[in-house]
Order: structure tokens, then C-alpha cells, then sequence
């Protein structure tokens, strides 16, 4: 027994995060608890189907336990193909499977990649991860005993309409005053790209309801601009609002949650100097109540 417990303490998963710019490659250790990224790829550099039919299992199985692809996506166990918004492509499946790889949302992903983040004692967390798009999964505490992805509930928030769902008509007038474009879903307003069009922000495009914006001149944008704070406070408080709203008729809390910020958005503004964002940000999401 004493063996096998230090067996499992040294097995490891491979964990690829595939994102609207990034594909993210870390290595996640079973008895820490901790993740290591080892490799950043451009997912627009890529051609995503030709990497995934030619990733080497054999070559990498020694090393782990099990082998975990994330997909920007609605993804179903016996369908072979998913469709992700953040890249505008089918993603093809089976080769995938064929290999023993296992195909999960992208945001099952995030639940390993905050295992050991913060305060365990909490029943749910609630993680919102804003980058392309929105995403947001709820984890259940009892995911950390044994890493059972049956215990993660991932959600379609951002390709919800606004139109059927939104309680903040305000912001989404102003978004698409500024992208040249009529918002319809959650992820055109709370992803980077909507963030930079409520400020007012250059960006690069709109494709399939994303409003993008090069990271390079986000962050410029975030460095040399002057933020509009009411802008901000309303952007925050619209999506405190839309999100436990939708959570609200979607799922169900016996306490309160807690609630992580994590993706693109929350990384730019760390490394500006826009920190009183992030505070508010966690403000808002720290005093939510049981939904």
C-alpha cells in the first residue's frame, strides 16, 4: 500500500489548452497538485487538425498517466467532430480518441490548472476565464480527491443571446457602437476583446461574433491609456450581474461559492498598472451570495 501510494504521488497528466491565440502544454503532477507549463504555441499558426493527427502519444505515454486535450467547444463524447467558435474551425475528433487521448471542454482544463489555488475550503468554485471568448465551469470540491472530471460542469454562458438572457442592454450599446458591430452574445462583452471595445481600444476584428484585438496593442493600450472608471465599473458590474443571473437559472448552490478570475483579460491588467480593475473585479465576485 505504502508503494503504490508513492506511485501515484509521482504519476503526472499532460494537459493541452487549446485557445483562440494560444495552445498551452503543461505538466500537471497527481500528488502536488501542481501545474508547470512547458510549452506556448500560436493556435493561429497552426494548422490545428494537422497538429492533433500528428501528436505522438507513444512517444510522450511513459511519461504519463494520461493525456487530456482541451477544446474551445460543445464537446460530446461520441460525436467526432466540435465546432470552436474562438478558432472558427471543426475540430476533428477520432484520430484523437484513436490514440487514448481523452477530449474534454476547454474549461476542465482550468479546473486542474487551480487545484491547489487559494482557499480548498469552499464545496464549489465557480472559475471564469476571460480571454477570445468566456468561459466558466464549477468545480466541486471532491474533484481534488482523485481528479475525477465527472465533478467539473462546464457552461455555454458565452454563446448564450443577449437578446434572450442579458439584464445589461447599456454596455452592449456601447460595445457594439465601438466594434462596428451588433453584439448577440456573451462573448462579444466579457472577453478581452469586449473589454477593449468598451474603452475604446483599436482592434483587429470581428469574426463569428469575437472582437479581437492583438495582445501586443492591448496592452500598449493598457499602458498609455487613461481608463474611463465609470466605463470600467459598469463593464464589471454588467457582468456580475449576466453571470449570476445565468448561473441562477442554471444551477443550484447549498452555500456560497467561491469564484476565480483567471484568462488573457486578468493577465493583461496584472501587468499593467490598472490593478485597481482587478480589485474590483474580485470585489464584485467576492461578495456574491448563495445563488
Amino acid at each position: 500500500m505504502q508503494n503504490q501510494t508513492k506511485l501515484l504521488t509521482k504519476e503526472k497528466i499532460l494537459l493541452v489548452d487549446i485557445g483562440g491565440t494560444h495552445i498551452d502544454i503543461f505538466n500537471y503532477s497527481i500528488g502536488s497538485g501542481e501545474s508547470t507549463l512547458i510549452q506556448r504555441l500560436s493556435s493561429n499558426a497552426l494548422d490545428i487538425n494537422g497538429w492533433i493527427c500528428s501528436f505522438n502519444k507513444e512517444k510522450i505515454s511513459e511519461k504519463y498517466t494520461k493525456i487530456i486535450f482541451g477544446i474551445p467547444g460543445e464537446v460530446h463524447e461520441y460525436e467526432p467532430e466540435v465546432y470552436c467558435p474562438p478558432l472558427n474551425i471543426k475540430i476533428r475528433l477520432e484520430e484523437a480518441r484513436s490514440k487514448g487521448i481523452q477530449i474534454v471542454n476547454d474549461m476542465f482544463i482550468q479546473a486542474f490548472l487551480t487545484a491547489r489555488c487559494g482557499d480548498n475550503d469552499y464545496e464549489k468554485t465557480i472559475i471564469v476565464n476571460m480571454g477570445t471568448s468566456i468561459g466558466v465551469c464549477i468545480v466541486d470540491k471532491r474533484f481534488l480527491d482523485n481528479h475525477d472530471i465527472s465533478f467539473i460542469k462546464s457552461f455555454e454562458f458565452a454563446h448564450e443571446s443577449l437578446g434572450a438572457l442579458g439584464q445589461s442592454n447599456p454596455i452592449y450599446k456601447l460595445i457594439s457602437k465601438n466594434a462596428n458591430f451588433c453584439c448577440e452574445k456573451f462573448c462579444s462583452i466579457y472577453s478581452v476583446g469586449g473589454f477593449a471595445a468598451a474603452h475604446g481600444c483599436p482592434l483587429e476584428s470581428v469574426d463569428q461574433g469575437m472582437i479581437r484585438v492583438t495582445e501586443k496593442k492591448f496592452r500598449d493600450f493598457l499602458c498609455n491609456a487613461k481608463l474611463d472608471k465609470s466605463i470600467t465599473e459598469q463593464w464589471i458590474n454588467s457582468l456580475e450581474t449576466d453571470l449570476l443571473f445565468y448561473l441562477g437559472l442554471n444551477y443550484s448552490f447549498e452555500q456560497a461559492p467561491r469564484v476565480l478570475l483567471r484568462g488573457g483579460l486578468i493577465d493583461a491588467l496584472r501587468s499593467s498598472s490598472n490593478h485597481e480593475i482587478l480589485e474590483n473585479l474580485s470585489t464584485a465576485f467576492t461578495k456574491t451570495k448563495t445563488l
